[in-house]
Parts: structure tokens; C-alpha cells; sequence
């Protein structure tokens, strides 16, 4: 949500600005202080770049099969977090 707010305000949002909210979330909220920090800093590393490599493509006017599609939310459910 951030990133898109970010994009639409014109602003940068990149992984050092998220990784200092996944700081701040890991202070208040303590089921995210449970797990690692490593395998949710890496989700925030992979997000960023795929999200730069899809508005990379939209502003190069890439067509449509070639372009890279904007990150999808996983299902909980479906596929846990995996370490790279």
C-alpha cells in the first residue's frame, strides 16, 4: 500500500525505506518479532525488484506480453516464505 501511495504521490519508495518500516513494525507488533527478521527482509529485497523491473517496463513502453506484471500478494495458505 505504501508503494503504490508513493508511486501515485511521485515519491520514492525503495527497499531502505521499507526496511526502516519492517524496523519500526517489529518494534510495535510482536508476532512479526517471533519469526526471523532475514527471510522478511529478503521478501522486502525481491518485492522491490520486481516492482522497479514492472514500472521500468511500463515507462519503456514494453508491450504487454514482454512486460514484467506488478508483484502479486502470495495466498498465506498456498506458498510460505522461502529463504534465497
Amino acid at each position: 500500500a505504501r508503494t503504490k501511495r508513493a508511486h501515485a504521490e511521485n515519491e520514492k519508495c525503495g527497499p531502505a525505506q521499507l526496511d526502516r518500516m519492517l524496523t519500526e513494525a517489529r518494534a510495535c507488533m510482536g508476532w512479526l518479532r517471533e519469526g526471523s527478521s532475514v527471510p522478511q527482509q529478503q521478501v522486502i529485497r525481491d518485492f522491490a525488484k520486481s516492482r522497479a523491473k514492472a514500472l521500468k517496463d511500463i515507462m519503456a513502453a514494453v508491450p504487454m506480453r514482454q512486460r514484467a506484471g506488478m508483484p502479486k500478494y502470495k495466498k498465506k495458505h498456498q506458498d510460505d516464505p522461502s529463504l534465497n
